[in-house]
């Protein structure tokens, strides 16, 4: 067995045993069961830990097929940093508070698992240069993953289905798994770790599907915001029991939606902006050195301009008032 599985082995076996540590401590999580037009016995969000079972095996298989492959670097604190907050979406408090009814966590634990969690993990995976047919290619197309997002998101926050989640363990457990798929979905064709994404989905292709997946966000926080009727029965027999009123809670729910799509849209098109800028002048450099363009334009969309260079000896650094 490499090193490397080892550490994936051991990372998980700390962090499960400290879960259940921490719920052996916390007391007895059967009360924890959300049931709709109950009263959670226990109101205090920091005796809500637990180990749900499934959720984390789930997570415990995503380690061991991302840690083995992530470089040592930002690539490999990358991974471990999306694993640390899927189980915190799905171990800590805040899978507590969602299921103990309010929305404005459940919002939170969805964004977790679908976005910040999701992309931290495919983040760690090396990035494909090479063409890939079938899936793998379907998936790293734009009209494939986001439009799948969409109805995924949709379908789990209509109001007939959302309450059900609740009181049945297996919607939730599917939930919380399409979170993540989908999530990876979303954001395979801008990551491209699976297959590279079609020759034209450049750049600013990439910032303009980020600005789409932040008015979606947009959508749905409007939605919450400014219906003026609480949407989920279920949640709104339980807000009371934390002190908050049924349209507030359901305006925070908004809100978390906001805030989150903003750090993740808006984030994401930064990293892709300083990016191209240092590709470009990459590009250029390698070109001025005498490459072949043609070759240097597809080492570079490829990720591999660095690697070109170190095969031709050219060096990649800038020297400020020479180059």
């Amino acid at each position: 067995m490499s090193r490397t599985r080892i550490l994936a082995f051991l990372v998980i076996a700390c962090v499960l045993a400290a879960s259940i540590a921490v719920t052996a401590l916390s007391g007895d999580q059967s009360v924890h069961t959300g049931a709709i037009g109950s009263i959670p016995t226990t109101p205090h969000w920091w005796a809500l830990w637990s180990v749900p079972p499934v959720e984390c095996i789930g997570v415990a298989l995503v380690a061991l097929y991302v840690l083995p492959r992530a470089r040592p670097g930002w690539h490999r604190a990358s991974g471990i940093t999306g694993l640390v907050i899927l189980l915190a979406a799905v171990c800590s408090p805040i899978a507590g508070l969602a299921r103990d009814g309010l929305l404005e966590f459940h919002m939170l634990q969805h964004t977790l698992i679908g976005g910040f969690g999701a992309l931290l993990v495919l983040a760690a995976l090396p990035r494909s240069t090479t063409p890939a047919t079938g899936v793998r290619r379907l998936i790293s197309h734009p009209a494939v993953g986001f439009p799948l997002w969409i109805v995924s998101t949709i379908f789990w926050l209509a109001p007939a289905l959302h309450d059900q989640l609740l009181t049945s363990n297996v919607l939730w457990v599917a939930q919380q798994v399409s979170f993540f798929v989908f999530g990876v979905l979303v954001w395979c064709p801008v990551l491209e770790r699976f297959a590279p994404a079609p020759a034209w989905f450049t750049t600013g292709f990439k910032c303009g599907y980020m600005v789409a997946v932040w008015f979606f966000g947009l959508g749905i926080a409007n939605v919450f915001w400014f219906t003026g009727t609480p949407l989920y029965p279920g949640h709104a027999a339980l807000d009371t029991a934390w002190g908050f009123g049924p349209l507030q809670d359901q305006a925070n729910a908004g809100t978390v939606m906001m805030v989150t799509h903003c750090i993740l849209s808006f984030g994401t098109i930064t990293v892709l902006f300083f990016a191209d800028a240092r590709e470009q002048g990459l590009q250029q450099r390698l070109i001025e050195a005498g490459l072949d363009p043609d070759e240097v334009r597809r080492a570079v969309r490829n990720g591999e301009g660095t690697a070109l260079a170190a095969r031709a000896g050219i060096s990649v650094a800038t020297r400020a008032g020479i180059d």
